[in-house]
């Protein structure tokens, strides 16, 4: 019995060193060459910023919102976004790309006379 499970740890060895050696690769390959920075969208600014007050705020459903400004700030990935719902009250959303991925900053309610 000793003797097979030396066997097979032997044959098994290698392979686990081998995967560790290219998952660990990977792990440097991407620290040295990260994502490559894009701004966020308008497209993608306008859908996440209704999904995001949709389930911030009870009751509003994302295709019941109007945006009614937008401000996408290329330089750091960042956008503001306004919207409106039927009721007539007013969103902001402030919007981030991390690692190329859209996150939440912010959602408040406004009042209709304060802008981005």
């Amino acid at each position: 019995m000793t003797f097979l499970i030396s066997v097979g740890a032997s044959v098994v060895a290698p392979f686990i060193v081998d995967g560790l050696k290219r998952i660990s690769s990977a792990i440097a390959s991407a620290a040295t060459y990260p994502a490559e920075a894009r701004p966020i969208t308008e497209r993608e600014a306008k859908f996440w910023a209704e999904v995001m007050v949709g389930a911030r705020f009870e009751g509003l459903r994302p295709d019941e919102l109007k945006a009614t400004g937008l401000k996408l700030d290329e330089s750091n990935g960042t956008a503001a976004v306004e919207l409106q719902a039927a009721d007539g009250s007013a969103y902001r959303v402030r919007l981030e790309l991390v690692d190329g991925l859209v996150v939440l900053g912010e959602v408040q309610e406004i009042n209709p006379e304060q802008s981005t």
